[in-house]
Protein backbone atom coordinates (compact mmCIF):
# COMPACT_ATOMS: atom_id res chain seq x y z
CA UNK A 1 0.00 0.00 0.00
CA UNK A 2 3.06 2.00 -0.14
CA UNK A 3 2.77 5.40 1.52
CA UNK A 4 -0.22 3.53 3.86
CA UNK A 5 0.80 3.01 7.28
CA UNK A 6 0.52 6.57 8.17
CA UNK A 7 -2.89 6.27 7.70
CA UNK A 8 -3.31 3.12 9.58
CA UNK A 9 -2.34 4.97 12.49
CA UNK A 10 -4.22 8.07 11.88
CA UNK A 11 -2.95 9.91 8.86
CA UNK A 12 -0.09 10.71 6.82
CA UNK A 13 -0.72 14.19 7.47
CA UNK A 14 -0.31 13.24 11.06
CA UNK A 15 -2.10 13.54 14.32
CA UNK A 16 0.55 12.63 16.98
CA UNK A 17 -0.50 9.96 19.34
CA UNK A 18 0.57 10.63 23.20
CA UNK A 19 2.53 7.81 23.55
CA UNK A 20 4.68 8.44 20.34
CA UNK A 21 5.30 11.91 21.45
CA UNK A 22 5.68 11.27 24.83
CA UNK A 23 7.20 14.49 25.49
CA UNK A 24 5.14 17.05 23.93
CA UNK A 25 3.32 18.66 26.73
CA UNK A 26 5.38 21.39 28.50
CA UNK A 27 4.47 22.86 31.56
CA UNK A 28 7.48 25.77 31.78
CA UNK A 29 7.70 28.81 29.68
CA UNK A 30 11.09 29.84 31.10
CA UNK A 31 14.38 28.15 31.83
CA UNK A 32 14.20 27.69 35.32
CA UNK A 33 17.53 25.52 36.55
CA UNK A 34 16.28 23.19 39.02
CA UNK A 35 12.60 22.59 38.44
CA UNK A 36 10.89 19.59 38.74
CA UNK A 37 10.32 16.65 35.93
CA UNK A 38 7.15 15.50 35.85
CA UNK A 39 6.19 11.78 33.79
CA UNK A 40 2.23 11.18 33.75
CA UNK A 41 1.57 7.99 32.89
CA UNK A 42 -1.91 7.08 31.07
CA UNK A 43 -2.38 5.53 34.36
CA UNK A 44 -1.81 6.06 38.18
CA UNK A 45 0.13 9.15 39.93
CA UNK A 46 2.57 11.14 38.16
CA UNK A 47 6.12 10.69 38.64
CA UNK A 48 7.71 13.50 39.85
CA UNK A 49 11.50 14.30 40.09
CA UNK A 50 14.40 14.56 37.79
CA UNK A 51 14.93 12.35 34.06
CA UNK A 52 18.18 11.29 34.58
CA UNK A 53 18.57 8.86 31.37
CA UNK A 54 15.96 6.41 29.47
CA UNK A 55 16.47 2.93 27.65
CA UNK A 56 14.72 1.85 24.53
CA UNK A 57 12.25 0.42 27.14
CA UNK A 58 11.72 3.25 29.69
CA UNK A 59 12.62 6.14 31.50
CA UNK A 60 14.51 6.57 34.44
CA UNK A 61 13.85 9.39 37.24
CA UNK A 62 15.91 10.48 40.14
CA UNK A 63 12.59 11.02 43.12
CA UNK A 64 13.28 12.33 46.08
CA UNK A 65 12.44 8.24 47.53
CA UNK A 66 14.98 6.93 44.81
CA UNK A 67 14.89 6.18 41.53
CA UNK A 68 11.80 4.83 39.34
CA UNK A 69 11.57 3.36 36.18
CA UNK A 70 8.83 4.41 33.94
CA UNK A 71 8.05 2.23 30.98
CA UNK A 72 8.47 3.77 28.11
CA UNK A 73 5.16 2.68 26.20
CA UNK A 74 3.34 3.79 29.50
CA UNK A 75 4.46 7.55 29.05
CA UNK A 76 1.13 10.06 28.62
CA UNK A 77 3.04 13.00 28.42
CA UNK A 78 5.72 14.45 30.37
CA UNK A 79 7.25 18.15 31.88
CA UNK A 80 10.84 18.87 32.00
CA UNK A 81 11.60 22.10 34.04
CA UNK A 82 14.94 22.86 32.84
CA UNK A 83 13.33 23.31 29.06
CA UNK A 84 14.18 26.32 26.81
CA UNK A 85 10.87 28.73 26.68
CA UNK A 86 11.45 28.06 22.20
CA UNK A 87 10.37 24.15 22.94
CA UNK A 88 6.82 25.17 23.94
CA UNK A 89 6.47 27.41 21.15
CA UNK A 90 7.55 24.80 19.13
CA UNK A 91 5.75 21.57 20.76
CA UNK A 92 2.28 24.03 20.16
CA UNK A 93 3.23 24.10 16.58
CA UNK A 94 3.70 20.14 16.44
CA UNK A 95 0.64 20.01 17.79
CA UNK A 96 -1.29 21.67 15.53
CA UNK A 97 0.48 19.98 12.20
CA UNK A 98 2.55 22.95 12.08
CA UNK A 99 5.55 21.52 11.55
CA UNK A 100 8.00 23.54 10.06
CA UNK A 101 6.95 26.81 12.66
CA UNK A 102 7.84 24.19 15.18
CA UNK A 103 11.36 23.50 13.51
CA UNK A 104 11.86 27.69 13.33
CA UNK A 105 11.20 27.58 16.56
CA UNK A 106 13.91 25.18 17.78
CA UNK A 107 16.68 26.97 15.75
CA UNK A 108 16.36 30.11 17.99
CA UNK A 109 17.74 27.97 20.84
CA UNK A 110 20.89 29.10 21.70
CA UNK A 111 20.95 28.15 25.80
CA UNK A 112 20.11 24.47 25.70
CA UNK A 113 22.41 21.93 27.32
CA UNK A 114 24.77 19.97 25.65
CA UNK A 115 24.40 16.75 27.39
CA UNK A 116 21.42 14.86 29.40
CA UNK A 117 18.12 14.12 28.53
CA UNK A 118 17.46 18.01 27.29
CA UNK A 119 20.06 17.71 25.19
CA UNK A 120 18.81 14.10 23.72
CA UNK A 121 15.56 15.23 23.25
CA UNK A 122 16.06 18.84 21.58
CA UNK A 123 17.70 16.00 19.12
CA UNK A 124 14.44 14.02 18.86
CA UNK A 125 12.30 17.13 18.39
CA UNK A 126 14.06 18.03 15.81
CA UNK A 127 14.25 15.00 14.22
CA UNK A 128 10.72 14.36 14.46
CA UNK A 129 9.58 17.27 13.27
CA UNK A 130 11.93 17.29 9.86
CA UNK A 131 10.88 13.82 9.85
CA UNK A 132 7.08 14.88 9.71
CA UNK A 133 7.03 17.92 7.35
CA UNK A 134 8.79 15.60 4.86
CA UNK A 135 6.11 12.94 5.36
CA UNK A 136 3.14 15.30 5.21
CA UNK A 137 4.78 17.83 2.24
CA UNK A 138 6.25 20.07 4.45
CA UNK A 139 9.31 21.95 3.14
CA UNK A 140 11.91 19.21 4.57
CA UNK A 141 12.95 16.97 1.80
CA UNK A 142 12.73 13.68 2.41
CA UNK A 143 16.64 12.79 2.23
CA UNK A 144 17.43 15.48 4.67
CA UNK A 145 14.79 14.56 6.80
CA UNK A 146 16.07 10.74 6.62
CA UNK A 147 19.15 11.89 7.44
CA UNK A 148 18.12 13.35 10.74
CA UNK A 149 16.50 10.71 11.81
CA UNK A 150 19.41 8.41 11.08
CA UNK A 151 21.83 10.24 12.75
CA UNK A 152 19.34 10.15 16.29
CA UNK A 153 19.02 6.61 15.90
CA UNK A 154 22.73 6.51 15.93
CA UNK A 155 23.31 9.15 18.50
CA UNK A 156 20.67 7.77 21.02
CA UNK A 157 20.01 3.87 20.89
CA UNK A 158 18.87 4.43 24.32
CA UNK A 159 15.97 6.93 23.43
CA UNK A 160 12.86 5.80 24.65
CA UNK A 161 11.89 7.13 21.30
CA UNK A 162 13.68 4.72 19.69
CA UNK A 163 11.21 2.51 18.88
CA UNK A 164 8.89 5.37 17.25
CA UNK A 165 11.62 6.95 15.56
CA UNK A 166 12.65 3.47 14.20
CA UNK A 167 9.42 3.06 12.27
CA UNK A 168 9.75 6.95 10.92
CA UNK A 169 13.19 6.21 9.44
CA UNK A 170 11.41 2.99 7.47
CA UNK A 171 8.33 5.64 6.39
CA UNK A 172 11.37 8.11 4.88
CA UNK A 173 13.61 5.43 3.36
CA UNK A 174 10.62 4.06 1.23
CA UNK A 175 9.49 7.63 -0.20
CA UNK A 176 13.26 8.04 -1.60
CA UNK A 177 13.23 4.50 -3.27
CA UNK A 178 15.14 2.28 -0.78
CA UNK A 179 12.60 -0.20 0.06
CA UNK A 180 15.44 -2.95 1.75
CA UNK A 181 16.23 -0.21 3.64
CA UNK A 182 12.97 0.50 5.01
CA UNK A 183 12.25 -3.58 5.58
CA UNK A 184 15.25 -3.71 7.41
CA UNK A 185 14.29 -0.74 10.32
CA UNK A 186 10.71 -2.41 10.07
CA UNK A 187 11.84 -5.74 11.07
CA UNK A 188 13.95 -3.74 13.93
CA UNK A 189 10.49 -2.80 14.99
CA UNK A 190 8.92 -6.72 14.67
CA UNK A 191 11.55 -7.42 16.97
CA UNK A 192 11.03 -4.86 19.50
CA UNK A 193 9.31 -5.73 22.88
CA UNK A 194 7.15 -3.27 22.20
CA UNK A 195 3.61 -5.44 21.34
CA UNK A 196 1.81 -3.01 19.81
CA UNK A 197 5.41 -1.67 17.73
CA UNK A 198 6.11 -5.28 17.10
CA UNK A 199 2.81 -5.72 15.29
CA UNK A 200 3.30 -3.18 13.44
CA UNK A 201 6.73 -4.27 12.23
CA UNK A 202 5.36 -7.64 11.02
CA UNK A 203 2.47 -5.61 9.16
CA UNK A 204 4.61 -3.30 7.45
CA UNK A 205 7.30 -5.78 6.95
CA UNK A 206 4.64 -7.67 5.09
CA UNK A 207 3.56 -4.35 2.85
CA UNK A 208 7.19 -4.07 1.84
CA UNK A 209 6.83 -8.01 0.93
CA UNK A 210 4.05 -7.45 -1.06
CA UNK A 211 5.93 -4.30 -2.91
CA UNK A 212 8.21 -6.66 -4.01
CA UNK A 213 5.85 -9.09 -5.64
CA UNK A 214 6.68 -11.26 -3.06
CA UNK A 215 3.06 -12.67 -2.02
CA UNK A 216 3.83 -15.68 -0.22
CA UNK A 217 6.15 -14.38 2.30
CA UNK A 218 3.68 -11.38 2.55
CA UNK A 219 0.70 -13.44 3.45
CA UNK A 220 2.49 -15.39 6.31
CA UNK A 221 3.68 -12.18 7.51
CA UNK A 222 -0.24 -11.27 7.51
CA UNK A 223 -1.61 -13.72 8.77
CA UNK A 224 0.94 -13.45 11.88
CA UNK A 225 -1.01 -9.90 12.27
CA UNK A 226 -4.47 -11.27 11.74
CA UNK A 227 -3.66 -14.11 14.50
CA UNK A 228 -2.36 -11.45 17.04
CA UNK A 229 -4.01 -11.54 20.56
CA UNK A 230 -3.78 -7.35 20.68
CA UNK A 231 -7.33 -6.10 20.07
CA UNK A 232 -6.79 -2.32 21.16
CA UNK A 233 -8.43 -0.15 18.07
CA UNK A 234 -4.59 0.16 16.77
CA UNK A 235 -4.29 -3.37 16.50
CA UNK A 236 -8.06 -4.05 14.97
CA UNK A 237 -7.09 -1.30 12.25
CA UNK A 238 -3.98 -2.94 11.73
CA UNK A 239 -5.61 -6.71 11.13
CA UNK A 240 -8.62 -4.93 9.00
CA UNK A 241 -6.15 -3.69 6.97
CA UNK A 242 -3.86 -7.06 6.95
CA UNK A 243 -7.04 -8.68 5.59
CA UNK A 244 -7.07 -6.32 2.75
CA UNK A 245 -3.69 -6.97 1.65
CA UNK A 246 -4.12 -10.35 2.34
CA UNK A 247 -6.35 -10.98 -0.17
CA UNK A 248 -4.29 -8.82 -2.62
CA UNK A 249 -1.56 -10.99 -1.73
CA UNK A 250 -4.00 -14.13 -2.69
CA UNK A 251 -4.11 -12.75 -5.93
CA UNK A 252 -0.69 -12.79 -6.68
CA UNK A 253 -0.89 -16.39 -5.98
CA UNK A 254 -2.95 -16.67 -9.16
CA UNK A 255 -5.81 -17.04 -7.13
CA UNK A 256 -8.16 -13.62 -8.13
CA UNK A 257 -11.40 -14.99 -8.04
CA UNK A 258 -10.81 -15.96 -4.68
CA UNK A 259 -9.11 -12.79 -3.08
CA UNK A 260 -12.70 -10.74 -5.18
CA UNK A 261 -14.83 -12.71 -3.57
CA UNK A 262 -12.91 -11.93 0.08
CA UNK A 263 -13.02 -8.29 -0.39
CA UNK A 264 -16.56 -7.78 -1.75
CA UNK A 265 -17.82 -10.34 1.19
CA UNK A 266 -16.05 -7.99 3.18
CA UNK A 267 -17.76 -4.75 1.39
CA UNK A 268 -21.15 -6.34 2.31
CA UNK A 269 -20.19 -7.69 6.03
CA UNK A 270 -18.41 -4.20 6.38
CA UNK A 271 -19.46 -0.99 8.27
CA UNK A 272 -18.77 1.81 5.18
CA UNK A 273 -18.30 4.61 8.31
CA UNK A 274 -15.29 2.68 8.40
CA UNK A 275 -13.17 4.85 6.12
CA UNK A 276 -10.14 3.55 6.87
CA UNK A 277 -11.21 -0.09 6.01
CA UNK A 278 -13.41 0.82 3.07
CA UNK A 279 -10.58 2.99 1.36
CA UNK A 280 -8.31 -0.47 1.35
CA UNK A 281 -10.71 -2.63 0.41
CA UNK A 282 -11.45 -0.86 -2.71
CA UNK A 283 -7.74 -0.22 -3.33
CA UNK A 284 -7.32 -3.68 -2.82
CA UNK A 285 -10.03 -4.91 -4.98
CA UNK A 286 -8.63 -2.22 -8.05
CA UNK A 287 -5.28 -4.20 -7.40
CA UNK A 288 -7.36 -7.28 -7.93
CA UNK A 289 -9.32 -6.60 -10.68
CA UNK A 290 -5.62 -4.96 -12.31
CA UNK A 291 -4.16 -8.78 -11.86
CA UNK A 292 -7.47 -10.02 -13.71
CA UNK A 293 -7.24 -7.75 -16.73
CA UNK A 294 -10.02 -5.71 -16.20
CA UNK A 295 -8.91 -2.19 -16.46
CA UNK A 296 -12.30 -0.77 -16.27
CA UNK A 297 -13.13 -2.44 -13.09
CA UNK A 298 -10.23 -1.60 -11.09
CA UNK A 299 -10.73 2.19 -12.43
CA UNK A 300 -13.88 1.91 -10.69
CA UNK A 301 -13.07 0.63 -7.39
CA UNK A 302 -9.85 3.23 -7.34
CA UNK A 303 -12.77 5.74 -8.36
CA UNK A 304 -14.66 4.76 -4.80
CA UNK A 305 -11.95 5.36 -2.64
CA UNK A 306 -11.24 9.02 -5.00
CA UNK A 307 -14.98 10.47 -4.59
CA UNK A 308 -15.59 8.35 -1.07
CA UNK A 309 -12.78 7.93 1.47
CA UNK A 310 -10.15 10.76 0.19
CA UNK A 311 -9.59 11.89 3.37
CA UNK A 312 -7.86 8.64 4.12
CA UNK A 313 -4.41 10.28 2.63
CA UNK A 314 -2.59 7.13 2.03
CA UNK A 315 -5.11 5.39 0.79
CA UNK A 316 -6.16 8.11 -1.46
CA UNK A 317 -2.56 8.95 -2.62
CA UNK A 318 -2.11 5.17 -4.16
CA UNK A 319 -6.29 5.72 -5.92
CA UNK A 320 -4.91 9.02 -7.17
CA UNK A 321 -1.50 7.13 -8.74
CA UNK A 322 -3.77 3.92 -9.92
CA UNK A 323 -6.42 6.49 -11.89
CA UNK A 324 -3.34 8.52 -13.62
CA UNK A 325 -2.34 5.67 -14.80
CA UNK A 326 -5.43 4.09 -15.47
CA UNK A 327 -7.59 6.48 -17.19
CA UNK A 328 -5.79 7.15 -20.17
CA UNK A 329 -6.07 3.44 -21.09
CA UNK A 330 -9.82 3.77 -21.33
CA UNK A 331 -9.74 7.44 -22.80
CA UNK A 332 -10.26 9.91 -19.76
CA UNK A 333 -7.57 12.22 -20.49
CA UNK A 334 -8.80 15.05 -18.45
CA UNK A 335 -9.48 12.75 -15.82
CA UNK A 336 -6.18 11.54 -15.91
CA UNK A 337 -4.77 14.56 -15.73
CA UNK A 338 -6.81 15.71 -12.77
CA UNK A 339 -5.89 12.30 -10.79
CA UNK A 340 -2.06 13.04 -11.57
CA UNK A 341 -2.58 16.98 -9.88
CA UNK A 342 -3.95 16.14 -7.41
CA UNK A 343 -1.54 13.55 -6.17
CA UNK A 344 1.54 15.94 -6.71
CA UNK A 345 -0.60 18.80 -5.28
CA UNK A 346 -1.47 16.85 -1.96
CA UNK A 347 1.06 14.05 -1.69
CA UNK A 348 4.35 15.27 -3.49
CA UNK A 349 6.39 13.46 -0.92
CA UNK A 350 4.71 9.88 -0.90
CA UNK A 351 6.00 6.90 -2.26
CA UNK A 352 3.39 6.97 -5.42
CA UNK A 353 4.27 10.41 -6.36
CA UNK A 354 7.57 9.77 -6.37
CA UNK A 355 6.88 6.61 -8.56
CA UNK A 356 4.64 8.58 -10.87
CA UNK A 357 7.68 10.30 -11.77
CA UNK A 358 9.79 7.86 -12.59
Amino acid sequence: MGFLFMKIFVSQRVVLTAHLVGCLVWGCTTNVWGQTDSVFPFTGSPVRGQIVDSTVNELIVKTNSGQVEVPAQSVRTLTLGEAPPQVARAIRSYEGQRFDDGLAELEKINDAPGTGFIAQYLDYLKALGMAESALGGGAVLPRDAGTAVAEFVRKHPNSYQFVPMTERLGRLYEIVGQPALAQGEYQKLAASTWPTFSLKGSFLVGKMQLAANEGTAAMRSFEAVMRSELNDAEAQSLKSVATCLNAKALAMQGKGKEAQQQLEQMIKDGNPDNQLLFANIYNALGTVHLLNGDDKSAALAFLHTDLLFAGQADAHAEALYYLATLWPKLGKTEQAYEARENLKSYYRNSIWAQKLGQ
